[in-house]
Protein backbone atom coordinates (compact mmCIF):
# COMPACT_ATOMS: atom_id res chain seq x y z
CA UNK A 1 0.00 0.00 0.00
CA UNK A 2 1.61 3.65 -0.97
CA UNK A 3 0.64 6.50 0.68
CA UNK A 4 2.58 9.75 1.74
CA UNK A 5 0.86 10.19 5.16
CA UNK A 6 3.64 10.23 7.72
CA UNK A 7 1.20 10.35 11.05
CA UNK A 8 1.71 6.79 11.81
CA UNK A 9 5.79 7.38 11.54
CA UNK A 10 7.57 8.00 14.49
CA UNK A 11 9.06 11.17 15.54
CA UNK A 12 12.59 9.97 14.27
CA UNK A 13 11.26 8.15 10.63
CA UNK A 14 9.20 11.12 10.25
CA UNK A 15 12.42 13.95 10.26
CA UNK A 16 14.32 11.28 7.92
CA UNK A 17 11.17 11.29 5.60
CA UNK A 18 11.86 15.00 5.79
CA UNK A 19 15.53 14.93 5.51
CA UNK A 20 15.63 12.89 2.47
CA UNK A 21 12.57 14.86 0.78
CA UNK A 22 14.80 17.67 1.24
CA UNK A 23 17.50 16.69 -0.38
CA UNK A 24 16.01 14.96 -3.13
CA UNK A 25 12.62 16.32 -3.96
CA UNK A 26 9.70 13.70 -4.80
CA UNK A 27 12.39 10.46 -4.32
CA UNK A 28 10.13 8.54 -1.46
CA UNK A 29 7.13 7.10 -0.73
CA UNK A 30 5.65 5.58 2.38
CA UNK A 31 4.99 1.55 2.43
CA UNK A 32 3.43 -0.21 4.76
CA UNK A 33 4.50 2.55 7.25
CA UNK A 34 7.85 2.35 5.76
CA UNK A 35 9.91 4.65 3.95
CA UNK A 36 10.65 3.12 0.42
CA UNK A 37 12.54 4.78 -2.95
CA UNK A 38 9.75 5.30 -5.60
CA UNK A 39 10.84 3.53 -8.38
CA UNK A 40 13.50 4.68 -10.51
CA UNK A 41 14.84 4.23 -14.18
CA UNK A 42 17.81 5.74 -12.90
CA UNK A 43 19.57 3.17 -10.81
CA UNK A 44 22.57 5.37 -9.83
CA UNK A 45 20.40 7.99 -8.68
CA UNK A 46 18.08 5.18 -6.80
CA UNK A 47 21.55 3.86 -5.14
CA UNK A 48 22.13 7.41 -3.88
CA UNK A 49 18.81 7.65 -2.17
CA UNK A 50 19.11 4.04 -0.67
CA UNK A 51 22.66 5.14 0.51
CA UNK A 52 21.37 8.60 1.62
CA UNK A 53 18.41 6.49 3.72
CA UNK A 54 20.65 4.06 5.26
CA UNK A 55 22.78 6.60 6.60
CA UNK A 56 20.23 8.87 7.69
CA UNK A 57 18.44 5.81 9.54
CA UNK A 58 21.42 5.01 11.37
CA UNK A 59 21.95 7.94 13.22
CA UNK A 60 20.95 8.47 16.63
CA UNK A 61 17.58 10.32 16.88
CA UNK A 62 19.53 13.42 18.30
CA UNK A 63 21.61 13.59 15.38
CA UNK A 64 18.31 13.34 13.24
CA UNK A 65 16.92 15.90 15.28
CA UNK A 66 19.63 18.41 14.75
CA UNK A 67 20.25 18.05 11.29
CA UNK A 68 16.12 18.30 10.65
CA UNK A 69 15.98 21.36 12.59
CA UNK A 70 18.99 22.97 10.48
CA UNK A 71 17.21 21.87 7.18
CA UNK A 72 14.01 23.58 8.59
CA UNK A 73 15.94 26.50 9.11
CA UNK A 74 17.43 26.40 5.88
CA UNK A 75 14.00 25.98 4.47
CA UNK A 76 12.32 29.20 5.92
CA UNK A 77 15.70 30.86 5.19
CA UNK A 78 15.21 30.14 1.15
CA UNK A 79 11.30 30.58 1.66
CA UNK A 80 12.29 34.34 2.72
CA UNK A 81 14.39 34.80 -0.29
CA UNK A 82 12.22 34.02 -2.59
CA UNK A 83 9.54 35.90 -1.46
CA UNK A 84 11.78 38.46 -1.02
CA UNK A 85 12.82 38.20 -4.71
CA UNK A 86 9.09 38.41 -5.75
CA UNK A 87 8.78 41.21 -4.24
CA UNK A 88 11.58 42.93 -5.97
CA UNK A 89 10.77 41.51 -8.66
CA UNK A 90 7.04 42.46 -8.54
CA UNK A 91 8.18 46.25 -7.36
CA UNK A 92 10.82 46.76 -10.04
CA UNK A 93 7.45 46.21 -12.58
CA UNK A 94 5.73 49.30 -11.10
CA UNK A 95 5.18 52.43 -13.12
CA UNK A 96 7.59 54.39 -10.85
CA UNK A 97 10.61 52.25 -10.71
CA UNK A 98 10.13 51.86 -14.06
CA UNK A 99 13.49 53.85 -16.50
CA UNK A 100 11.03 56.07 -18.07
CA UNK A 101 10.14 57.74 -15.22
CA UNK A 102 13.00 58.96 -14.13
CA UNK A 103 14.78 62.32 -14.88
CA UNK A 104 16.35 62.86 -18.19
CA UNK A 105 19.72 64.81 -18.61
CA UNK A 106 17.45 67.52 -20.29
CA UNK A 107 14.63 67.04 -18.18
CA UNK A 108 17.00 68.18 -15.23
CA UNK A 109 18.64 71.24 -17.22
CA UNK A 110 15.04 72.28 -17.67
CA UNK A 111 13.71 72.30 -13.90
CA UNK A 112 17.74 73.68 -12.70
CA UNK A 113 16.59 76.88 -14.91
CA UNK A 114 13.13 77.32 -12.95
CA UNK A 115 12.51 80.20 -10.62
CA UNK A 116 10.44 77.94 -8.06
CA UNK A 117 9.52 74.62 -7.77
CA UNK A 118 6.47 73.50 -5.91
CA UNK A 119 6.71 71.09 -2.84
CA UNK A 120 5.73 67.95 -5.25
CA UNK A 121 7.94 69.22 -7.71
CA UNK A 122 11.15 69.07 -5.19
CA UNK A 123 10.51 65.76 -3.81
CA UNK A 124 10.30 63.83 -7.34
CA UNK A 125 13.38 65.70 -7.97
CA UNK A 126 15.50 64.52 -4.99
CA UNK A 127 14.64 60.87 -6.28
CA UNK A 128 15.71 62.13 -9.63
CA UNK A 129 11.91 61.35 -11.02
CA UNK A 130 10.25 63.95 -13.69
CA UNK A 131 7.94 65.71 -11.72
CA UNK A 132 5.57 65.39 -15.07
CA UNK A 133 5.44 61.73 -14.38
CA UNK A 134 5.66 61.38 -10.85
CA UNK A 135 3.84 62.76 -8.17
CA UNK A 136 2.40 61.93 -4.54
CA UNK A 137 -1.17 61.69 -6.15
CA UNK A 138 0.04 59.29 -9.00
CA UNK A 139 1.90 56.92 -6.31
CA UNK A 140 -0.18 57.25 -3.33
CA UNK A 141 -2.40 54.41 -4.08
CA UNK A 142 0.90 52.02 -3.36
CA UNK A 143 2.47 53.06 -0.40
CA UNK A 144 1.01 49.63 1.75
CA UNK A 145 2.47 47.90 -1.36
CA UNK A 146 5.63 48.98 -2.28
CA UNK A 147 8.43 50.97 -1.16
CA UNK A 148 9.43 53.97 -3.03
CA UNK A 149 5.73 55.64 -2.36
CA UNK A 150 6.78 55.18 1.54
CA UNK A 151 10.43 56.76 1.02
CA UNK A 152 8.68 59.37 -1.40
CA UNK A 153 6.15 60.11 1.35
CA UNK A 154 8.40 60.42 4.41
CA UNK A 155 10.75 62.68 2.19
CA UNK A 156 7.75 64.86 1.79
CA UNK A 157 6.67 64.99 5.34
CA UNK A 158 10.02 66.26 6.31
CA UNK A 159 10.36 68.77 3.61
CA UNK A 160 6.67 69.90 4.79
CA UNK A 161 7.38 70.33 8.44
CA UNK A 162 11.13 72.26 7.21
CA UNK A 163 9.10 74.76 5.38
CA UNK A 164 6.59 75.24 8.38
CA UNK A 165 9.28 75.55 10.80
CA UNK A 166 10.89 78.01 8.47
CA UNK A 167 14.01 75.73 7.93
CA UNK A 168 13.45 75.51 4.22
CA UNK A 169 12.39 79.44 3.38
CA UNK A 170 9.31 79.42 0.29
CA UNK A 171 6.69 81.54 -0.20
CA UNK A 172 2.81 80.32 -0.14
CA UNK A 173 0.99 80.75 -3.29
CA UNK A 174 -2.64 81.24 -1.85
CA UNK A 175 -4.08 80.72 -5.58
CA UNK A 176 -2.69 76.96 -5.72
CA UNK A 177 -2.49 76.07 -2.10
CA UNK A 178 1.22 75.12 -2.44
CA UNK A 179 4.62 76.54 -1.59
CA UNK A 180 7.08 78.01 -4.05
CA UNK A 181 10.73 76.71 -3.37
CA UNK A 182 13.73 78.46 -5.08
CA UNK A 183 16.23 75.82 -6.39
CA UNK A 184 19.26 77.25 -4.67
CA UNK A 185 17.47 77.09 -1.07
CA UNK A 186 15.80 73.29 -1.68
CA UNK A 187 19.72 71.98 -2.49
CA UNK A 188 21.36 74.23 0.78
CA UNK A 189 18.22 72.66 2.99
CA UNK A 190 19.20 69.11 1.42
CA UNK A 191 22.60 69.27 2.44
CA UNK A 192 22.25 70.12 5.70
CA UNK A 193 19.87 67.38 6.03
CA UNK A 194 21.87 64.80 4.49
CA UNK A 195 18.79 64.04 2.35
CA UNK A 196 19.90 62.57 -0.99
CA UNK A 197 19.77 64.43 -3.73
CA UNK A 198 21.29 63.70 -7.40
CA UNK A 199 24.86 65.45 -8.04
CA UNK A 200 23.41 66.12 -11.49
CA UNK A 201 20.84 68.11 -10.33
CA UNK A 202 22.43 70.35 -7.78
CA UNK A 203 25.64 70.91 -10.57
CA UNK A 204 23.09 72.47 -13.11
CA UNK A 205 21.15 74.34 -10.26
CA UNK A 206 24.86 75.65 -8.89
CA UNK A 207 25.70 76.43 -12.82
CA UNK A 208 22.40 78.40 -13.58
CA UNK A 209 23.59 80.94 -11.12
CA UNK A 210 21.59 80.06 -8.09
CA UNK A 211 23.40 80.71 -4.74
CA UNK A 212 22.38 78.78 -2.11
CA UNK A 213 22.08 80.43 1.49
CA UNK A 214 22.58 79.16 4.37
CA UNK A 215 19.22 80.85 5.87
CA UNK A 216 19.31 78.74 9.63
CA UNK A 217 23.05 79.68 9.76
CA UNK A 218 22.34 83.77 9.03
CA UNK A 219 19.56 83.75 11.41
CA UNK A 220 21.42 82.01 14.05
CA UNK A 221 24.01 84.78 13.30
CA UNK A 222 21.61 87.58 13.55
CA UNK A 223 19.95 86.41 16.64
CA UNK A 224 23.54 86.25 18.31
CA UNK A 225 23.90 89.90 17.17
CA UNK A 226 20.56 91.12 19.01
CA UNK A 227 21.56 88.78 21.93
CA UNK A 228 25.10 91.38 22.00
CA UNK A 229 23.13 94.32 21.77
CA UNK A 230 20.59 93.06 24.40
CA UNK A 231 23.90 93.19 26.83
CA UNK A 232 25.06 96.53 25.37
CA UNK A 233 21.51 97.78 26.58
CA UNK A 234 21.95 96.28 29.31
CA UNK A 235 25.40 97.72 30.31
CA UNK A 236 24.76 100.90 29.78
CA UNK A 237 21.20 101.10 31.35
CA UNK A 238 23.13 99.74 34.39
CA UNK A 239 26.27 102.90 33.73
CA UNK A 240 23.25 105.42 33.74
CA UNK A 241 21.44 104.06 36.79
CA UNK A 242 25.41 104.50 38.70
CA UNK A 243 26.16 107.87 37.09
CA UNK A 244 22.64 108.89 38.41
CA UNK A 245 23.18 108.06 41.74
CA UNK A 246 27.32 109.39 41.82
CA UNK A 247 25.26 112.63 40.57
CA UNK A 248 22.79 112.91 43.06
CA UNK A 249 24.76 111.89 46.13
CA UNK A 250 27.44 115.26 44.72
CA UNK A 251 24.24 117.46 44.46
CA UNK A 252 23.22 116.01 48.06
CA UNK A 253 26.84 116.34 48.83
CA UNK A 254 27.23 119.99 47.75
CA UNK A 255 23.24 120.99 49.56
CA UNK A 256 23.53 119.56 53.17
CA UNK A 257 26.39 122.36 54.06
CA UNK A 258 24.53 125.33 52.46
CA UNK A 259 20.86 123.35 54.70
CA UNK A 260 23.84 123.14 57.36
CA UNK A 261 25.06 126.78 56.95
CA UNK A 262 21.15 127.92 56.59
CA UNK A 263 20.47 126.50 60.08
CA UNK A 264 23.23 127.71 62.33
CA UNK A 265 22.70 131.51 60.57
CA UNK A 266 18.88 131.33 61.45
CA UNK A 267 18.48 129.68 64.73
CA UNK A 268 21.77 130.91 66.52
CA UNK A 269 22.56 134.27 64.44
CA UNK A 270 19.30 135.43 64.36
CA UNK A 271 19.60 135.88 60.20
CA UNK A 272 16.54 137.63 59.20
CA UNK A 273 15.48 139.40 62.57
CA UNK A 274 18.96 140.57 63.39
CA UNK A 275 20.56 142.79 60.70
CA UNK A 276 23.92 142.14 62.04
CA UNK A 277 24.51 138.18 61.86
CA UNK A 278 26.40 138.56 58.70
CA UNK A 279 29.20 140.61 60.49
CA UNK A 280 29.19 138.26 62.98
CA UNK A 281 29.48 134.95 60.96
CA UNK A 282 31.94 136.45 58.49
CA UNK A 283 34.29 137.63 61.58
CA UNK A 284 34.16 133.44 63.11
CA UNK A 285 35.00 132.61 59.36
CA UNK A 286 37.88 135.03 58.78
CA UNK A 287 39.06 134.44 62.86
CA UNK A 288 39.49 130.62 61.23
CA UNK A 289 41.25 131.34 58.50
CA UNK A 290 37.77 131.26 55.89
CA UNK A 291 37.64 133.93 53.88
CA UNK A 292 34.21 135.03 52.18
CA UNK A 293 32.56 138.20 51.28
CA UNK A 294 29.21 138.45 52.56
CA UNK A 295 27.18 138.39 49.48
CA UNK A 296 28.34 134.68 48.73
CA UNK A 297 27.81 134.02 52.63
CA UNK A 298 24.53 135.73 52.16
CA UNK A 299 23.56 133.50 48.76
CA UNK A 300 24.61 130.38 50.29
CA UNK A 301 22.15 130.58 53.70
CA UNK A 302 19.15 131.56 51.39
CA UNK A 303 19.90 129.20 49.14
CA UNK A 304 20.20 126.94 52.35
CA UNK A 305 16.96 128.40 53.12
CA UNK A 306 15.04 127.55 49.98
CA UNK A 307 16.72 123.78 50.15
CA UNK A 308 14.75 123.70 53.97
CA UNK A 309 11.52 124.99 52.58
CA UNK A 310 10.96 123.04 49.62
CA UNK A 311 11.30 119.41 52.39
CA UNK A 312 9.32 121.18 54.79
CA UNK A 313 12.37 121.35 57.21
CA UNK A 314 12.15 125.01 57.88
Amino acid sequence: MYRYNTEYLSKKDNQIFYLICHKYPNSCHIVNDKIQPKPIEDNVFREKIITYLSELSSKPEEGINDMYTNAKRQEEIEIRRQHEERERSKEANYFFNQSSSNATEDELEYWAKMPYWTLDEAVALAFGKSPEKISWDKIASYRDIASFPKKYMNTQKLTNRALLARELISEYDVSRDTYRIKPCDFVSWAERKGVQIPDGLKKRVLENGNKSINWQALYEEKCEEIEQLKKELENSQSQRKELTVKVRASTNSNRIPKMALAVIAKDKYKYGEDSGAIGIMLSYFTKHGLNMDDKTLRDHINEGLDLLKSKNLD
